[in-house]
């Protein structure tokens, strides 16, 4: 029998393209439905994490008076503090251990019994411990050690360890005899004057001795150093005082160190700490005209006041308010 023509015989082909939809339609339902289930079980965690809370964990302590939205935190002192007796924060004073640059190098830190080191590296009359790109003609000791060698000792310390560069400030016969007009204290003649020892020393006001000792304590930062601690802090007090030409001084001598650690601070890379050694005689006598140096001024500039013995730490501290307290042991 011959075929219409134009015209197929019809074989059951599948539809499935509308198969393909119902399919894709279930499954949005499936999903929607599963949604609206979990919906009130997720859970979002401070990280941005999600979690499912099936047994309505969370609707418990809501119904139990928890305040999920105002955690109570146990607040601690900052570090290196204690509660004072008022319930306030009263600083720690930590212990140094006191060494030479040499030391250092050869023996690596000390261990344990002390909080950190403080190691010299511009000392007595300014004679430098290592081999300072800053130190002026016979300035360096003979022993003095390499930058890299200290660079590698406290390397080898740790970020841990509290690392202090002791470092003399103006009583520098070197620098001040290199530097007259800049940076030393002079005779009304022009000339250096000396002290009893037949030393020399810089003026704080002096642009010279300012740009000078922020070098310095930038080459010790540079080395791995935290800390800076300024000795020898103030003007001269022995020796033929009145030989000393200050008509170039616009200010009080504690005006002139006050603007000096105000400079040095500036001058200091973020982070690092600047402190100063006193005695307690000095802290607990209130201002004295001769050295310039005043406590009450000078406190609130640095970081931590290191002394060589405390005896009434309760009036010292009085003294320094609220700039931490720190000891030197040998």
């Amino acid at each position: 029998m011959r075929a219409n023509r134009g015209y197929h015989s019809y074989r059951g082909r599948p539809k499935t393209g509308k198969i393909l939809l119902v399919t894709v339609l279930v499954v949005l339902l499936l999903l929607s439905g599963s949604y609206l289930v979990l919906q009130d079980h997720i859970v979002y965690e401070s990280d941005g994490s999600i979690t499912f809370d099936f047994l309505n964990r969370e609707e418990e302590k809501a119904s139990s008076g928890e305040d999920q939205g105002n955690v109570d935190l146990e607040i601690l002192p900052p570090d290196g503090e204690e509660d004072g007796e008022e319930g306030g924060a009263v600083p720690a004073t930590v212990t140094l251990q006191t060494m030479t640059a040499q030391e250092l190098c050869t023996q690596g830190l000390p261990q344990g019994g002390a909080d950190g080191a403080a190691v010299e590296m511009k000392g007595f009359n300014g004679t430098f411990q290592y081999t300072s790109r800053y130190a002026a003609s016979k300035a360096l000791a003979a022993d003095a050690v390499s930058q890299t060698q200290v660079t590698e000792a406290l390397a080898a310390a740790g970020k841990e360890t509290r690392l202090t560069a002791v470092v003399g400030c103006f009583h520098d016969s070197f620098h001040a005899y290199a530097d007259m007009t800049g940076a030393g204290i002079c005779q009304s003649g022009g000339y250096i004057w000396y002290d009893d020892l037949r030393s020399h020393w810089m003026d704080p006001a002096k642009e010279g001795t300012r740009t000078y000792m922020a070098q310095v304590a930038n080459e010790c930062v540079d080395m791995g150093f935290t800390e800076i601690l300024l000795t020898d802090f103030g003007y001269p007090t022995a020796g033929d005082l009145s030989q000393i030409d200050y008509s170039g001084l616009t200010g009080t001598k504690t005006e002139a160190l006050t603007g000096f650690l105000t400079a040095l601070r500036e001058a200091l890379p973020e982070g690092v700490a600047l402190s100063v050694e006193l005695t307690e005689e000095q802290i607990l006598s209130g201002a004295d005209e001769t050295s310039g140096v005043d406590a009450a001024a000078i406190a609130p500039l640095v970081d931590r006041i290191y002394l060589p013995a405390l005896t009434d730490e309760a009036a010292v501290r009085q003294a320094v308010g609220e700039t931490a307290l720190g000891l030197l042991a040998e």
